[in-house]
């Protein structure tokens, strides 16, 4: 996601929304 490193926007999701995780993508809290 956005707030992930190398997350896939909508993805992750932003602002710590669950959702599938990017490459490097972090879950924010």
């Amino acid at each position: 996601g956005i707030n992930g490193k190398d997350g896939i926007p909508g993805a992750q999701g932003i602002m710590g929304k669950p959702g599938d995780r990017g490459p490097k993508g972090e879950r924010m809290q």
